[in-house]
Formats: structure tokens, sequence, C-alpha cells
């Protein structure tokens, strides 16, 4: 069972995400903090009983935007576009990585290397920058490399990579693919924006501008399922179902009824 303490709406989606491409066992919670460098990641290792405060080795007042956990690593995308990673807990030795730095500048709307992002891949780590594409952590460095030169659209929402290396992501024009690891994209949905894209069971799930969308044939044809114009969900797949978190409620389904 895993446990996080929420302190607002905002960081319980950001959670809420996070906890969707957890792979470890143990709980973890992040939130920003203007004070020390003691109250920035905590981890529960009980179902949420006690905590161990991580923070110790982070620079002060940084500001957490994403999670993810990974066995024993952790990743924390903070808002200048750089990447904590630590491999150890016990430590406090945290590694930092320059993502955001690869890009162009993006809208004065948000600093101009926040990460929006971050899933997990074959080979690295992907991580989404605010309307500057996406990149893959090169396994074995602190490296990355960009990735979807060929698409023209860069605000990335989702990445999505199939166990036989077909990369889906979603972004402000839909849903793209690739079979050539990012060398060319076919786009496959097209009415909208789409942000959350996850697979069960041969079954995709996406958020869309006018509700959840289902495909069942590789991402080539589409239908909604829930249709509602301006909803905003978190999709997650929870013991084999779908689960979809919007503000005024929860819906959840086996992969085979939805």
């Amino acid at each position: 069972m895993r446990i996080f303490i929420l302190l607002d709406l905002i960081f319980f989606i950001f959670a809420f995400q996070s906890n969707f491409h957890k792979t470890s066992k143990t709980s973890i919670l992040t939130y920003n903090s203007n004070a020390q460098t003691t109250n920035i990641i905590f981890q529960s290792d009980d179902d949420g009983q006690t905590w161990k405060d991580l923070s110790a080795g982070l620079p002060e007042k940084v500001t957490v935007d994403r999670v993810f956990v990974q066995g024993e690593d952790i990743y924390l995308a903070a808002g200048n576009g750089v990447i904590y990673h630590n491999n150890h807990t016990q430590t406090g030795i945290w590694e930092s990585e320059n993502v955001g730095g690869i890009f162009m500048n993006a809208a004065a709307i948000f600093p101009k290397e926040k990460i929006i992002g971050l899933f997990p891949g074959r080979y690295g780590l992907y991580a989404c920058v605010y309307k500057n594409g996406f990149s893959r952590k090169i396994l074995g460095t602190n490296n990355w490399q960009q990735m979807g030169y060929a698409l023209e659209d860069k605000t990335i929402h989702c990445v999505l990579e199939k166990p036989d290396g077909t990369i889906f992501i979603t972004c402000q024009s839909g849903i793209y693919k690739s079979d050539n690891d990012g060398k060319s994209w076919k786009q496959i949905f097209s009415d909208g924006w789409v942000s959350g894209l996850v697979l069960a069971n041969g079954v995709f799930i996406a958020n869309g501008a006018h509700g959840l969308i289902r495909s069942t044939d590789d991402g080539e044809q589409w239908e909604y399922v829930l249709k509602d114009d301006g909803g905003s969900y978190r999709t997650s797949v929870i013991d084999g179902g779908f689960a979809a978190v919007r503000l005024a409620g929860i819906w959840r389904t086996s992969a085979d009824n939805f």
C-alpha cells in the first residue's frame, strides 16, 4: 500500500501522476519548501506511518516540480530544468543533470526550462520540457538525447514506450507514434490536445480536449468513452484496470470494461 501526504490540489495532481509511474515499493512525498533543505522529500517504508527525510545534499530552496522513482533510483525535476538523481538514499549524494539547457527558450508563462513530465522507457528516462519537446536519458551517463526533431509540435505532454520500442507522444495537436526511435512520426489522433496516455492489455486510454478516448488497435483508431469538453483528467493503470481522476471525482474500471 502506497500512501502520500498531499498539501494542496496542485501537489495532489503532481504526486498522483508520479505514483502512476512508480515501480518501487516505498512511498515518496515531495513538496515545495522555501526554508531549509531538510523539508523537500520524504520516504515511508511502512505505509505512511513514519517518514524519513531524504533532503540532505539537495540545494537550498530547490523547487521540485516532478518526481519519478524506479527501484532505488529517485529523480527530482527542479524548476530550473535540472534533474537531481539519487540511487542510494543513505548517502545524501544527489547528481544533477541539466535537461532544459539543450532546448531553445520557451514561452514566458513558465520558466524557459520547466520540466513538465518524467516517464519510463526501455533504455532510459524520458523528460518533457514545456514547449520544447522531450529528451531521453542515455543509460550509464548523465547525458540526454533530444528526441522528436521531426515533430512540428514541441508541446509534449506525455511519452509512452511499448515493449517493442514503439514510442507514443501526446501533445497540443493530438497523438503521434514512431516505430523507428523517433526518426519519423505518424499522427494517429488530431481532435484537439491530448495529455495523459496509458496502456493495459492492449487497450489505450488518453485524456483529450473533449474527454477520455480509447483505442484497441495500437492507436490507429480512437473512440470517445467519456465525453467531457474541457475536462482534465489524470489516467493510470492500477491492478490491471484503469483509473481516471478529475477535479470532481474519480472513475475506475477494469481494462476489459473500459
